[in-house]
């Protein structure tokens, strides 16, 4: 196995938002069938139906322990460590069309060029308005803050094997919620690690900008997003020692 994808996913399909990120995850499931991949998945409590495609599909899905969208994420990418792939990648499964730019972003790793990968969207107006708004300016702010113009709110990330225990240490320090794959990166780029961005010609899924467009929950929740991982960020960088960096593996 060449690549291991790892994910968290919650999709109650009674719910009509959670039923359209289903349907998205499912196409992005189907992609990944006869591939090199693997999916590692863990779940805080998805239907029955979804569960059973998922594990039909070859998906491994393990129960959420944790009670933060941190842990369930570093329990994710602990699994995927275990695998021994030489490669990780994090994801939402929603993003079903970054599967067909996998292989480019495996070859990046695999020639050496970056060792840690952060893919990019090469424009983000697809995105709902409120989301766009929150997206540009949070990169704008970590450009300013770091001198590195990268695409980080689009959220994936690929790395190479031994990147995993920056993202397995971070401990919640700063929340535990979406900020959780933010301050490792952050935490990698400041300790030199070789990190590449990846324009793609990603479009966001339809049925989810026009779900999630005008939406008050989703203006609240974009807004939020924005200010925790923002403050994050700015405590990240303006730390002044590191914790030390050993590979977390109880959980």
């Amino acid at each position: 196995m060449k690549l291991a994808i790892c994910t968290t996913t919650l999709y109650r399909t009674e719910r009509r938002d959670e039923k359209i990120r289903w349907e998205c995850a499912r196409q992005f499931i189907q992609s990944c069938k006869n591939s090199e991949y693997t999916i590692y998945a863990i779940d805080g409590g998805s239907s029955h139906e979804v569960l059973d495609f998922l594990s039909c599909s070859g998906v491994s899905v393990f129960r959420q322990r944790g009670m933060t969208l941190g842990m369930a994420r570093r329990q994710a990418i602990l699994e995927a460590y275990k695998s021994a792939a030489p490669y990780i990648l994090y994801t939402e499964l929603e993003k079903y069309p970054l599967a067909p730019f996998i292989h480019d972003i495996v070859q990046l790793l695999e020639k050496g060029v970056a060792q840690l990968v952060v893919p990019e969207r090469e424009t983000l107006t697809s995105l709902p308005h409120e989301q766009y708004n929150a997206e540009v300016e949070g990169n704008d702010f970590f450009a300013n803050l770091t001198g590195r113009p990268i695409d980080v709110w689009f959220g994936p990330r690929a790395w190479a094997r031994p990147i995993s225990r920056y993202f397995l240490n971070y401990q919640g320090e700063y929340g535990d919620t979406w900020e959780s794959i933010f301050v490792p990166l952050l935490r990698a780029i400041k300790d030199g690690i070789p990190t590449h961005g990846l324009p793609l010609a990603y479009t966001h899924p339809q049925p989810q900008t026009a779900h999630e467009e005008g939406n008050a929950f989703y203006v609240h929740k974009r807004r939020k997003q924005l200010h925790v991982i923002r403050e994050a960020l700015l405590q990240t960088w303006n730390e002044q020692t590191q914790p030390t960096l050993n590979y977390y593996i109880n959980m």
